[in-house]
């Protein structure tokens, strides 16, 4: 087993994981360690904002989970997506960039007891995390690394959607991350000079740079090391081999709202019952951990258009090599667009006192 030491060890390249080694390796006395299990985000179809579906369903970057059988979904299996590449799902997702109604928020304090999570408390984070294009005002920053732009391909059935939602009483918004989120719009997207910017494009490239600070793809961590109740190190898989890292100050897990529970009960932290039914020796009985996840419901409605359109053409195989040419030679062209351009936040009925719905 190779041994080695630093600072910060961060287990986990994906949204959080990229902004935490940023902004702990800004520190030259401190050194970080990122280890990441996928490749380094080098798929062309990543950058595209149009190749999203592409790299989507990559299974090269995509750990492709399933659920267990679903009793509330007559026993379906539902597939559970997650980034497996540098980025994390921030390089697989569809851009959309919307940060959620104040009012949840503000619920989650006032209902829930998460002191410190209401609106007011996170908009500063919010703000200083991203730089929109449309410039900064009491609701946005321009000054963050992640780079914010609000979509603007031309497509009929945009602007269809959006005159629709007025006609039918839902309203509408001049910015749905701003003071009115309430409504249909124009979306906001993670995109930058007409590429995704990812977690990784944004905060891992400063990082990239400095001495203090190194990225180890290809790793596959396996278990915490503990002392007592003190996690100290991890093991991982590396090139075949078993290696050892050392932590002098933290272990700070960013594996995702999977991923991280899992290492915690291959670790022996989490539901003492749980893990001696599975054979894993308990270190500290912590019932809450790999319980209680809720992912959002998604409906899919499809229509038939009654024009034809020029995404309709985009299938064929000449017009997509026009397409990325355009892209990359220009950056411009269908190949800019992120396909999920226009959207809401809606009620659902009377009787909600804010919108409960996204379109």
């Amino acid at each position: 087993m190779k041994k080695d030491e630093y600072d910060f060890v961060i287990v986990g390249a994906g949204s959080a994981g990229c902004v935490v080694a940023e902004a702990l390796s800004r520190d030259p006395a401190v050194s970080v360690l990122l280890l990441e299990a996928g490749p380094i985000d080098r798929n062309i179809m990543i950058h595209i904002p149009a190749g999203v579906y592409r790299a989507f369903r990559d299974k090269r970057i995509n750990w492709n989970y399933v659920s267990e059988p679903e009793a509330g979904l007559n026993g379906r299996r539902i597939p559970t997506p997650r980034g497996r590449v540098v980025g994390g799902s921030s390089s697989i997702n569809s851009m959309v960039y919307m940060r959620g109604h104040p009012d949840d928020f503000n619920r989650w304090e006032r209902d829930h007891g998460l002191a410190g999570w209401g609106f007011a408390d996170c908009l500063p984070y919010f703000k200083a995390a991203e730089s929109y294009d449309q410039g900064a005002d009491d609701w946005r920053g321009s000054t963050g690394l992640l780079k914010v732009t609000r979509t603007d391909h031309p497509d009929p059935l945009y602007d269809a959607f959006l005159e629709a939602g007025a006609q039918a009483g839902q309203g509408s918004s001049s910015d749905l991350n701003g003071k009115y989120p309430e409504g249909v719009a124009r979306y906001d997207a993670t995109k930058s000079h007409n590429r995704r910017c990812s977690a990784a494009t944004a905060f891992l490239t400063p990082a990239l740079g400095r001495t203090n600070f190194k990225l180890q793809t290809g790793a596959n961590v396996e278990n915490l090391e503990t002392h007592g109740h003190r996690v100290e190190g991890v093991t991982f898989q590396f090139g075949g081999k078993r290696q050892a890292v050392k932590a002098k100050r933290e272990v700070i897990l960013c594996g995702g709202a999977i991923n991280s529970p899992q290492l915690l009960m291959l670790s022996g932290i989490g539901p003492s019952e749980h893990l001696r039914d599975c054979g894993i020796r308990v270190v500290v009985d912590l019932p809450g951990v790999g319980q209680n996840l809720r992912d959002h419901t998604k409906i899919k409605l499809q229509f038939a258009c009654r024009k034809p359109l020029a995404f309709h053409r985009i299938g064929n195989p000449l017009v997509k090599a026009v397409a990325g040419m355009q892209w990359a030679l220009t950056g411009r062209g269908i190949a800019t667009s992120n396909i999920w351009e226009a959207g809401g936040l809606i009620r659902s009925n009377e009787q909600v006192t804010h919108p409960n719905l996204q379109y």
